[in-house]
């Protein structure tokens, strides 16, 4: 779960420079929208497709993310099946595991042997333990923390009116 939440603020980090850059241009925005209901369902379908591409495309290319590599962390295939098959399931099963803040997730994988959510399951993958030294876990931390306070400051730069203070 640690690794999840290191994942999803990797994530809110990076949507913050996409969200200043809109916040920035709102008025030039808003009238080509057709309501603010088909824009909140418009940003929901985004922020879903790049939460499913993020652990994509880090998990079918490296077999883990940001978040997993620093808990030391790993997805692997369980089954005969092809590793981006796999790894696709997994993660288009993560609406369902994520349920009222993971708890179908949590549930499912607190009473199955190998301790595997439901796209596990379902996709054949296990999370498993990756060997790593800790300058490896360490830079990893650091590349982390990195790509946070860049996206800060990136976002800053973009919407210049959006700054606190």
């Amino acid at each position: 779960m640690l690794a999840l939440l290191m994942d999803r603020v990797l994530i809110a980090a990076l949507l913050l420079i996409v969200g200043a850059a809109i916040a920035d241009q709102w008025a030039s925005v808003e009238p080509r929208l057709p309501s603010v209901v088909a824009g909140a369902v418009l940003g929901g379908f985004a922020l879903v497709t790049v939460v499913f591409l993020y652990h994509f495309v880090f998990e079918a290319g490296f077999g883990t993310t940001l978040g997993k590599a620093i808990m030391g962390l790993q997805v692997r295939n369980h089954t005969d099946r092809n590793r981006i098959a796999a790894v696709a399931i997994r993660n288009a099963l993560r609406i369902i595991d994520g349920l009222a803040f993971y708890l179908v997730g949590f549930l499912v994988a607190t009473f199955s042997k190998q301790r595997q959510r439901l796209g596990d399951r379902v996709g054949g993958t296990v999370v498993m333990d990756m060997p790593m030294s800790n300058g490896a876990r360490g830079a990893m931390m650091v590349l982390w923390a990195a790509v946070i306070v860049a996206s800060v400051v990136i976002a800053a730069a973009v919407c210049p009116a959006c700054r606190l203070g």
